[in-house]
């Protein structure tokens, strides 16, 4: 039986893979980090604050000029699906 955990990491994980399928977030991560306490941006995955207690993390595509900002949990999982996305099996 799934725990509540196990649901919010399977829920966040299909919504990065429909985030990147519709194209709101890159599906690769090739793309700049920057880390910092949060001020209240907008997390590009889950769409709720990053407050001054948690880690923002801001990256930066070289290509597009987009600027993403992301929950430390929400990032591992947008950088878990852009891996499993350039696995060949």
């Amino acid at each position: 039986m799934p725990t509540d955990a196990t649901t919010v990491q399977d829920g966040l994980r299909l919504r990065v893979r429909r985030l990147i399928d519709d194209g709101s977030l890159p599906p690769e991560s090739h793309v700049q980090i920057d880390a910092r306490y949060g001020d209240g941006n907008v997390c590009s995955v889950c769409d709720q604050p990053i407050t001054r207690y948690q880690v923002e993390y801001d990256s930066f595509d070289l290509c597009t000029t987009k600027s993403l900002s992301f929950h430390l949990a929400c990032y591992a999982v947008w950088q878990l699906e852009c891996k499993l996305r350039d696995c060949p099996y």
